[in-house]
């Protein structure tokens, strides 16, 4: 591979956490389509920016693992 081909991912978060993991999932189908190998995603992406106001036990269910 001569070169590497990054997408850089603007993705507004949604409603849920599983709504994330799906705007995620389809942006990473549409990015390949456009021929990249990698994408990179924003800060706070699958949980968007509400979770700064939530308790620590918000903040363990949403997490990814």
């Amino acid at each position: 591979m001569k070169y590497l081909r990054i997408a850089l991912l603007q993705i507004s978060p949604a409603e849920t956490t599983e709504g994330n993991l799906g705007k995620g999932i389809a942006a990473c189908r549409t990015a390949k389509e456009m021929g990249a190998d990698m994408a990179l995603f924003p800060e706070m992406y699958s949980c968007g920016y509400d979770s700064c106001c939530k308790p620590a036990e918000e903040w363990v269910k949403d997490a990814i693992a």
